[in-house]
């Protein structure tokens, strides 16, 4: 299942940029004009705010609803509780020594079992979730993308895979009962299915309940060790249909789109 991603340095900028928008459009709109007098809303002269028709072509004039006012600052009022508390869970710096030694590790370290084309497949991806953390600009970071995208299509050019091995991250049901699946092959990348009906319309990735890999998945649970076979998904943004909702996501901690074919226990 989707979780949602945690908010990005640029991400609370763009919020906080919203906000003030909110607030300035208020307090233009309904505080911050004191003048008594104000344009006729027929002719455009000047009259006074608290005139019912205008002396000069005669047309009434309509009062601003007070409810508007009420509204608007209910709905400010709700954007400032929502924003204040987007900064208590900001990530740490994304390129982090610790963080760096720590990817090094995971490619090193990978089991020497793992089919080979997974082997390059784990180590293109986190080669690029470590040069896009050290990236210096946007232009920098779609760049990385776009390599990312060739060098993967190299290794998986026919979207289907055989006896890989991870561990189960997700195993829950939607809500018509149907398998959702998620196997994290590497600490920082997961192959899943949908999560719902409406987004697996074209995708066909949920596990029907009378098929033989939901038979396999019923007696196994989050942590569990794995082997698996299905097939990705393409697209042309990364080759490999990825679930992310921005490119922080994709390229940070990916989560591919899978159709799981078998699914075992590791013995």
């Amino acid at each position: 299942m989707l979780k949602p991603q945690a908010d990005t340095p640029k991400d609370l900028i763009h919020k906080k940029s919203i906000l003030q928008i909110y607030i300035k459009y208020y307090f233009e709109c309904f505080v911050s004009s004191d003048s008594i007098f104000g344009p006729c809303q027929s002719c455009g002269k000047t009259i006074s705010k608290s005139a019912t028709t205008c002396p000069e072509c005669g047309a009434k004039q309509k009062k601003k609803s007070i409810w508007k006012k009420i509204i608007i600052g209910i709905v400010v009022l709700n954007i400032i509780g929502f924003l204040a508390s987007v900064g208590k869970n900001e990530p740490s710096p994304q390129n982090s020594p610790d963080k760096t030694t720590s990817i090094k590790k995971e490619v090193s370290g990978l089991s020497q079992s793992l089919p080979e084309d997974q082997k390059q497949f784990i180590q293109i991806v986190t080669k690029y979730i470590k040069e896009y953390n050290g990236a210096i600009n946007e232009l920098q970071k779609a760049a990385l993308r776009d390599k990312r995208k060739n060098e993967l299509a190299s290794v998986v050019s026919s979207l289907v895979v055989s006896n890989w091995e991870g561990s189960i991250a997700e195993l829950d049901t939607n809500n018509d009962g149907k398998g959702v699946l998620s196997i994290k092959i590497a600490p920082k990348i997961i192959l899943g299915t949908w999560n719902n009906a409406l987004s697996d319309i074209a995708s066909s990735t949920l596990i029907e309940k009378d098929s033989p890999v939901y038979q396999a998945l019923l007696n196994l649970k989050n942590g569990t060790k794995v082997k698996f076979s299905g097939k990705f998904f393409t697209n042309e943004t990364d080759f490999l249909k990825e679930q992310s909702l921005t490119i922080d996501g994709s390229m940070e901690s990916p989560e591919y789109l899978f159709r799981f074919e078998s699914v075992e226990p590791l013995q």
